[in-house]
């Protein structure tokens, strides 16, 4: 069972990693990149049910020579990537991110990654940035989809009229199901192999119905090309709020699908460009540089965040040297029978793997290395750390008026935002960062009437915000038209969106028709900084630090785009009151941000929040600066 080498789609696979390498460096570059994945599914379920079918019909076809060959070319750069990542976790991860590190791969070893990821991590939100396995979710829907295309077809082939509908009727329901999750449940929608069933379907629909390339040489490249625009636009266009995987995914599935179709025995100008030696090289390597790149960006950043961008020009370098020698000195020799001759010795060396790996990670996740036991002061701050989180949640008034989407609006509305006195009224509204200015503005205006509706991850633009954040969708519209605006005197307006594209941020209708039904007055809100690895992170791993240390660390691992952020929400609003807590935290850059209170307490609770203690602080300094002003209106 072989297939004839066709080196476009090698050319495919470097346009896929690519994408998903440079998304996870510097998003802002390609926020779309993170469909290359979806690239790789189809490319994978064309190649797998081609080998299928071939296998199938010609009577060669066993499962154990399948899940062999399978072995041979997953694992051993899988345990190459597992150890290095094992022996890095140990040594740079805060026992918390160990023990997270753990679970993760102990469901990675279990071909459930996704499953794991779905119950634990959105895949953008802050915390999934941090998990240096969090990319084995797409290896956990591949290795399922291994076992559920072999039985389905083999049962599909035994009728072979019904092989094609069955397959047409498994990625229709795939795709309306992957449509409904991703409206209802976006997390299990991004993960499932249900719902991705689809996109691997379509690479097999290719292998199935066999479909001839255009005959002539002209129509072959323009489909070729339209299949590559498809795929390069779908970087630009999707993005991390779209209603994904369905129906946006659909844009790069098909144009891979094209251009694998339409490429098939061409030799235009759309094949040459795809088979150029740089290409091939990226494509052959695409599988180890897809593992490498992502742990690796984590444990670099970790390790020097001193290094800013660099770190990921850093990482990058040696993922792709490492991707290389995993090629050349793991995969090539297994795949090739040099090494593991026979069956049994693949199976034996894969069930040996999974429990040294196994084993490994149960006795840490029984015993924390005594090595990486927090100091003294380090314990210190996490009792301050876990005493301000604790009122820091009591203060945002988590639960009650900072919700979640499952939540009720209309009890939220009714509890949250009466305005019914006739005293200064100051309604603040957006996600959780909104929520954490609350005991600031409310100790800064103690004779205001302080009122909020925060929901996570909220933004009052229903462009910028995704299909299940119905709480946040009426938010945004009650302040449309429903909202009875009288007697208000303010409305701030605050959330994290750290992109430097500021644009979106508020739907300026939303704007427009506040400003018609009122005087309200609007102030928004800038961003504040954020880390990456957060401070808590920083806390636990380098607590044994002078504070003066400490500082540099948090200093070195300020993400430089919150400042980019600061100014372009500034300028986009510059008809508009905008205040800005950076020209408090940090007057003069990044050198100069504050990461403690004037008591010496963390300022930041984790990567982006401020406590409570540090919200009355910045507040306070806005209000005495004049960047600030929610006072009542003096009346004529």
């Amino acid at each position: 069972m072989t297939l004839k080498y066709r080196a476009e789609i090698d050319g495919l696979r470097a346009i896929a990693v690519a994408s998903v390498v440079i998304f996870h460096a510097y998003a802002a570059l390609l926020p779309g990149g993170f469909v290359g994945v979806d690239i790789f599914f189809v490319i994978s379920g064309f190649l797998i049910t081609t080998i299928l079918l071939q296998g199938m019909q010609d009577k060669s076809f066993s499962f154990a020579k399948f899940y062999e060959r399978r072995f041979r070319r997953l694992i051993p750069p899988l345990a190459f990537m597992l150890t290095v990542s094992f022996g890095l976790a140990l040594v740079l991860l805060s026992a918390d991110a160990l023990r997270d590190f753990l679970w993760s791969l102990l469901a990675t070893l279990g071909f459930s990654a996704n499953w794991f990821f779905a119950f634990t991590a959105d895949y953008f939100g802050g915390p999934a940035h941090t998990k240096p396995l969090l990319h084995m979710w797409s290896l956990g829907v591949e290795e399922q989809y291994y076992i559920i295309m072999p039985l389905l077809l083999l049962a599909a082939l035994k009728m072979r009229a019904l092989l094609k509908p069955i397959l047409i009727f498994l990625l229709v329901s795939s795709f309306i199901y992957s449509f409904y999750l991703s409206l209802t449940s976006p997390n299990f929608a991004f993960y499932g192999i249900f719902s991705r069933f689809w996109e691997l379907g379509i690479g097999s629909a290719l292998a199935v119905f066999a479909l001839k390339p255009p005959r002539s040489q002209g129509i072959a490249l323009l489909s070729a090309s339209i299949g590559l625009v498809l795929i390069v636009g779908s970087f630009f266009v999707i993005t991390e709020t779209a209603q994904f995987p369905a129906p946006w995914a659909a844009i790069p599935v098909f144009g891979t699908a094209i251009v694998i179709w339409a490429t098939k025995g061409q030799n235009n100008f759309a094949v040459k460009l795809l088979s150029i030696p740089p290409m091939v090289f990226l494509g052959k390597i695409s599988y180890a540089l897809y593992l490498w790149h992502w742990p690796l960006l984590l444990f670099v950043k970790i390790q020097f965040p001193q290094w800013g961008h660099w770190t990921a020009v850093a990482a990058i370098g040696a993922s792709i040297l490492l991707s290389w020698a995993s090629l050349e000195l793991l995969e090539n020799p297994i795949r090739r029978q040099k090494w593991f001759k026979s069956t049994k010795s693949v199976y034996l060396a894969f069930l040996a793997f999974v429990a040294v790996f196994a084993g490994a990670a149960a006795y840490f996740l029984m015993q924390t290395p005594a090595f990486i036991e927090d100091t003294e002061q380090s314990q210190e701050y996490q009792v301050d750390l876990q005493r301000l989180q604790e009122e820091w949640h009591l203060e945002s008034l988590k639960g009650m008026c900072w919700v979640n989407n499952e939540n009720d609006f209309e009890t939220l509305k009714r509890r949250c935002a009466p305005l019914t006195t006739e005293k200064n009224d100051i309604l603040i509204i957006g996600d959780s960062h909104a929520a954490s200015w609350r005991s600031g503005i409310k100790a800064a205006y103690p004779e205001s009437n302080v009122w909020l509706m925060a929901v996570n991850s909220c933004q009052l633009n229903v462009k910028n915000i995704k299909a299940d954040a119905k709480v946040c969708r009426s938010i945004i519209e009650t302040l449309k038209t429903d909202f009875n605006l009288s007697g208000l005197e303010h409305i701030v307006i605050s959330s994290l969106k750290t992109s430097s594209r500021q644009e979106s941020f508020i739907d300026r209708d939303v704007l427009e028709k506040i400003a018609s039904r009122s005087s309200t007055k609007v102030t928004i809100m800038g961003p504040i900084p954020f880390y990456e690895p957060s401070q808590i992170d920083q806390y636990q791993r380098f607590g044994h630090l002078t504070r003066a240390e400490l500082n540099e660390k948090f200093t070195a691992s300020l993400v430089a785009r919150v400042f980019d952020a600061d100014k372009n929400r500034a300028r986009e609003y510059s008809n508009h009151t905008y205040a800005s807590p950076m020209k408090i935290l940090c007057p003069t850059g990044p050198a100069s941000c504050r990461h403690l209170t004037t008591d010496g307490l963390p300022l930041t609770l984790d990567d982006s929040h401020v406590s409570t203690v540090g919200s009355i602080e910045v507040i306070a300094k806005m209000v005495e600066s004049g960047e600030l002003d929610l006072s009542l209106p003096e009346k004529e």
